[in-house]
């Protein structure tokens, strides 16, 4: 009996019969390939990508302010780990509950007793990471009086208790609608901290390191302020660094070069 021409074509598509002596063969090649690949190291770095963070015009940085991200290399400790280089938003609640934490510290060091720290007015509280800074100045507009206290208080008990620190004023400080000046900053033990004045006209600050890392500060009362870490042995070392200011309309208004 002839069968249908299908039937003939579907033999010969039908696969050709499988060998054990082929399965053999390339299960040993796949064995080998497989011991090889585990013995090879990858350069994991290699494939990571890249983040640098760039000075931005003030309509460019609002599209990418919450395109944060913990940036590596600048000698941060475990307990730092989180800092990333822009701040994150704080609340207001948060922001009493920072000031009122850092009266306490500062109340309570060795020094605390000479300084009237409860009537000196919250000027700014930023966080980075698990971390918020804290600025209050009882600084008087164009005199040389008063003083500037900071503080650092983690988010989790576990990682301390905070620091903190208080420098006085030392000169009169008056700076133009455009214009921005450092006025000090602080170093502790595994962080460091920068400080200053900004005009009314003055929309953002950055603090770019010797290291090409930039750091967008926190403007706001008339301030503009940042930490970050450092080795805990460099806290009380010389760094450079350079100070950009940018007006409302986007445009730089200029740069100052700081060794703290």
């Amino acid at each position: 009996m002839t069968r249908p021409d299908a039937y003939d074509v579907l033999d010969a598509l039908a696969p050709a019969a499988t060998r054990a002596e082929d399965l053999s063969a390339a299960r040993a090649l796949l064995d080998t390939r497989i011991a090889d690949e585990a013995g090879t190291d990858v350069d994991v770095d290699r494939r990571r990508p890249t983040w640098r963070w760039l000075a931005l015009p003030a309509a460019a940085a609002a599209a990418v302010a919450m395109a944060v991200t913990v940036v590596p290399g600048i000698g941060a400790t475990v307990a730092f780990a989180s800092w990333t280089a822009s701040p994150e938003p704080v609340t207001q609640i948060d922001t009493a509950q920072s000031a009122a934490q850092c009266r306490r510290l500062i109340a309570g060091s060795r020094e605390g007793a000479t300084l009237d720290v409860q009537n000196a007015r919250t000027v700014l509280v930023e966080r980075r990471g698990d971390w918020t800074y804290a600025l209050l100045s009882s600084e008087v507009p164009g005199r040389s009086i008063g003083s500037v206290h900071e503080c650092l208080m983690p988010d989790s008990a576990e990682l301390g208790g905070g620091s903190g620190g208080t420098a006085t004023a030392g000169r009169v400080v008056q700076v133009r609608a455009t214009e921005a000046e450092w006025s000090g900053g602080l170093g502790h033990e595994g962080w460091r901290s920068a400080y200053g004045h900004v005009g009314a006209d003055v929309d953002r600050v950055t603090l770019t390191r010797a290291d090409g890392v930039v750091i967008e500060t926190t403007v706001s009362d008339g301030y503009f302020a940042a930490w970050w870490p450092v080795p805990a042995e460099a806290g009380s070392g010389i760094e450079s660094f350079t100070i950009t200011w940018y007006l409302s309309d986007g445009s730089e208004g200029g740069h100052q070069d700081v060794t703290l």
